[in-house]
């Protein structure tokens, strides 16, 4: 049942998986999913396979002279004889069913190491990745790996702490057949502490996996009470729009970061919200957590209320908690006389890669002294480099090195205008950011931060999920010259 807004009916909120009948796992056509473009459903073994006995050792093979070389692998090119010879104490016999764990375990790994180039990496290289990816989930399929195995290697890896491990899981999880393995989705989001960004990739991994009952976990997740699952499930279902307004202003309601976040997060989608909502969200501008109250700096900016820029340009509390993200209210809604507001949050702040992209995508070309100053510290040079090209464009040749001296020539052959803000050595402009976007050479985050530019300074209704499967990504469909 369902109510008018829009929501299930959660008479009983627990456990709305059961709401639901969802089949047991059925025959499918096959457990390929790499042929296609975008996910498929798998199904995992209801049970691992019985524990063989170990394979005997073949007999050792007569005494010879290897032709080349000595050891046990060497090669003998004589017609007829063995190709090699084979260490014992280098390959002894293990079971069958170890070694099917064993291909399992390695795929969930590289699963989890893919995760992260296709978050970390240019979008541009998102289809290689992705279908590396659905690779990794045919083999899985193939080796008969099981539910259970997936939760064990799960919670290892999550004590580990790679949390794009929880991602790979989560990911191999939605994309199998039954309702059990939404079960084990939920119970280990629940199981996950609320710090941390678990249940964030958990959440990211959710919006591209093809389950048909993705919304009713969603829902599940969305009512539980532990936060870090609560804030998965809104996530999940804002990114998919199936979160109604009265929901999101019911999580609004509640105080906890992670939830906190996530409701911000998904208000900011929106075009237009109620008024209500925007006091909401002006409430936590005064979040003593600083993420939370990015958040609603970033919805406020987003929409159109430069409340929070205001503040930090004065220098206000606001900046205080912000710290390097106070620096982003500048981009989105600053002008060229903000440069030396910027300088004064910059002064207390430490050197960073992202402090330093910040400062670019202002576009201020009086920055370039602090820029070039960062050339000659080897862990930012590349950091620092990729900061002047942004405001500038390509100062050098490609086979020239960007030293603190080469780059001071370049700049002083060049004129730039007063009163105006660069990006790649022209003018900013919607189009110029359009073009970085549909490049493919920046990863996830820095084209988010574009896209958010377009939307607050280009008032371009921007309405892309930069955490979607390539086939559905779209970014020269959506960033169409308007």
């Amino acid at each position: 049942m369902r109510r008018e807004d829009g929501d299930v009916n959660m008479g009983n909120p627990r456990r709305l998986l059961g709401v639901v009948a969802i089949p047991e796992p059925r025959p499918l056509p096959g457990a390929r999913v790499a042929l296609v473009e975008r996910p498929g459903m798998i199904r995992l073994a209801a049970k691992p396979l019985p524990r063989l006995a170990p394979l005997e050792p073949p007999p050792p093979p007569a005494p010879r002279t290897p032709a080349r070389g000595d050891g046990p692998m060497a090669f003998d090119p004589r017609p007829g004889g063995p190709a090699v010879t084979v260490d014992p104490e280098r390959a002894e016999p293990r079971p069958l069913v170890e070694a099917r764990s064993r291909v399992a375990a390695d795929c969930l790994e590289r699963l989890a190491m893919l995760a992260r180039h296709r978050e970390e990496r240019p979008i541009g290289m998102r289809p290689h990745v992705e279908a590396r990816m659905l690779a990794q989930l045919d083999a899985i399929a193939a080796a008969g790996t099981t539910e259970d195995e997936v939760r064990a290697f799960c919670e290892a890896e999550a004590e580990d702490g790679d949390p794009f491990a929880i991602w790979a899981a989560v990911f191999l999880l939605g994309c199998a057949d039954g309702g059990r393995p939404l079960e084990i989705i939920l119970e280990i989001l629940e199981a996950l502490p609320e710090d941390g960004e678990a249940h964030w990739l958990a959440a990211d991994a959710l919006v591209v996996c093809p389950h048909p009952y993705l919304a009713t976990l969603g829902e599940d997740l969305s009512s539980s009470p532990a936060a870090q699952a609560r804030a998965a499930g809104i996530e999940l279902l804002s990114r998919r729009g199936w979160l109604s307004p009265a929901s999101e202003a019911k999580h609004l309601e509640d105080g906890r970061a992670p939830i906190a976040i996530a409701s911000l997060r998904a208000a900011a989608r929106r075009a237009e919200v109620a008024p209500e909502i925007i006091t909401m969200v002006r409430r936590y501008l005064r979040a003593e957590d600083a993420a939370v109250a990015w958040e609603a700096a970033r919805a406020l900016t987003l929409w159109g209320d430069f409340s929070a820029y205001e503040e930090a340009r004065v220098d206000g509390p606001l900046a205080t908690i912000l710290g390097a993200n106070a620096l982003e209210l500048f981009v989105l809604a600053g002008s060229f006389d903000d440069l030396f507001a910027m300088q004064r949050i910059t002064a207390r702040l430490p050197a960073t890669a992202g402090l330093l992209d910040v400062i670019a995508r202002f576009g201020h070309p009086g920055a370039w002294a602090y820029l070039v100053h960062h050339l000659a510290d080897a862990e930012l040079a590349e950091a620092s480099w990729g900061a002047l090209c942004t405001i500038f464009g390509p100062l050098l040749p490609e086979d020239v090195t960007p030293t603190p001296g080469a780059v001071k020539d370049a700049l002083a052959r060049q004129k730039y205008a007063a009163q105006i803000r660069y990006r790649r050595g022209a003018p900013w402009s919607p189009e110029i950011v359009r073009r970085e976007c549909l490049d493919g050479s920046l990863p996830r985050r820095a084209t988010q931060a574009r896209l958010d530019e377009l939307r607050a300074r280009g008032a371009l209704r921007v309405d892309i999920d930069t955490g979607a499967w390539w086939q559905d990504l779209r970014l020269s469909t959506h960033l169409q010259t308007r």
